[in-house]
């Protein structure tokens, strides 16, 4: 598969995905791992205020409390079961590497430069739009 980017002027890197080996995949879910782990808690607070909120107005009404469950529901960072291109090597291999350097050489001529994707999977995962916000792109 090939990946490719422009600008106005400019003519962006490209990238020709190779497959992922078993060696990548483990120390993908290692990383992913680790972040789940301080995710979690942060995640965990965030829950707790909104369930707490959405109680108030039940106070004694009968059912089962919330529980919580750190799962890709409530925040939990997975990657997909496919063989495709998903959010992590999307991330790892194209958008830290080539398309957000790309993007922010290009916001030095064209200062309201904005990246436009498709709503391809690993385009839209929630984790892209924290990196560009992160980045300021």
């Amino acid at each position: 598969m090939f990946w490719g980017c422009f600008s106005y002027k400019k003519k962006g890197p490209c990238y020709c995905w190779k497959p992922e080996t078993k060696k990548d995949k483990e120390l993908s879910q290692k990383l992913i791992g680790e972040i789940n782990k301080e995710l979690e808690p942060i995640l965990y607070t965030e829950w707790e205020l909104e369930i707490g909120m959405k109680r108030v107005g039940l106070r004694n009404k009968p059912g089962k409390l919330p529980t919580w469950k750190f799962s890709k529901k409530t925040g939990k960072l997975v990657r997909g079961e496919g063989t495709g291109i998903d959010w992590w090597r999307y991330q790892k291999e194209v958008l830290i590497p080539k398309l957000i350097p790309f993007a922010k050489e290009c916001m030095k001529d064209r200062p309201n430069t904005i990246v436009q994707e498709d709503k391809a999977p690993s385009h839209a995962h929630r984790a892209q739009g924290i990196l560009y916000s992160k980045e300021q792109v």
